[in-house]
This record gives C-alpha cells, sequence and structure tokens, in this order.
C-alpha cells in the first residue's frame, strides 16, 4: 500500500462553491475529486511546465 500525505492549501470561495455543488450532484467527496484532479494533470501534463492547455 502507498503511503500518503495529508496537508492543507487554501482555495478561493467561488471554487470552492463550485466544487460543493458537483460534489452534491455527484455525491462523490470534494477531496475524491481533487485527488483525481491532480492525477489527470500529473498523467497528461507529461513533466510540461504548467498551461492552460494541458
Amino acid at each position: 500500500m502507498e503511503g500518503i500525505k495529508f496537508f492543507n492549501f487554501a482555495i478561493p470561495i467561488e471554487t470552492y462553491k463550485k466544487l460543493k455543488a458537483r460534489s452534491n450532484r455527484t455525491g462523490k467527496p470534494i477531496s475524491e475529486m481533487l485527488r483525481e484532479a491532480i492525477e489527470i494533470v500529473l498523467k497528461t501534463r507529461n513533466g510540461n511546465p504548467t498551461t492552460t492547455k494541458g
């Protein structure tokens, strides 16, 4: 089993509201959505610098 690291970070309230609304619609916790989003970014960027194009 992989180890895990817990951490906290701040996000704009509007971003939180959008995440909360999606969480309510899907039944998926915000934390799970964020973990999935991070994995997608890491897999699709292939070590490239941050861009808005992926």
